[in-house]
């Protein structure tokens, strides 16, 4: 993470003055003793163990869809990411988890976009996060079983609102196949929701 700052010279030491926009504009100041700088911050943890399963569930399902080798697909798609972001080569064996993170956003934004089918329990390791749950309303996917779905308000339009000139760009949404959609309604929102830990979210096309 990298943070465009103010920084302040004081006694060889410095002090973060705060996050500012259009940080290269300011320069060297140096009766006041300030600097335009940019602060990186390293995460010094390293790829987690559900990472790790995020991305090679996703792997093994666009092996299984494409019929290429899983080990081939993992190499493909690490150096597709190195060059498309220009980074240097990456090994899973040490890669830190912001990395990790940009990788399989990279990979799991693919295969919604080529329709690869993803398995239940992949659909699992996403669930709940916001990321999956926009890639699932994107591509009109259950959020939950993974078939075909239709947009659930949460908000309920028809009550006593008129569908036809409502906005509902910033109402939270979720994508429900039939059997998900009718359940949510049986048995209430509230459980519905803490059954499946999903979380609807704001989803303007």
């Amino acid at each position: 993470m990298k943070i465009p700052a103010l920084i302040s010279l004081k006694d060889n030491t410095f002090e973060l003055y705060g996050e500012i926009k259009n940080a290269e504009k300011y320069y060297i100041d140096e009766e006041l003793g300030l600097v335009n700088a940019t602060i990186e911050i390293h995460d010094p943890r390293t790829l987690s163990p559900d990472q790790r399963k995020k991305w090679f569930a996703l792997i093994r399902d666009i092996s299984l869809y494409t019929g290429y080798p899983v080990d081939y697909l993992h190499t493909l798609f690490k150096t597709w990411y190195c060059l498309l972001n220009e980074k240097d080569w990456v090994s899973m064996a040490d890669v830190d988890m912001e990395t990790a993170s940009e990788m399989i956003e990279f990979v799991l934004k693919w295969a919604f976009e080529f329709g690869v089918p993803l398995a239940e329990d992949t659909g699992d390791l996403f669930r709940g996060e916001e990321r999956w749950t926009y890639y699932c309303l994107k591509h009109r996917i259950c959020v939950i079983c993974g078939k075909k779905a239709d947009i659930h308000h949460v908000e309920a339009i028809g009550m006593g609102r008129d569908r036809r000139t409502i906005d509902d760009s910033k109402l939270p949404k979720l994508p429900l196949c039939r059997t998900h959609h009718t359940e949510s309604h049986t048995i209430g929102q509230e459980t519905f929701l803490e059954k499946y830990h999903v979380k609807p979210i704001v989803y303007n096309e």
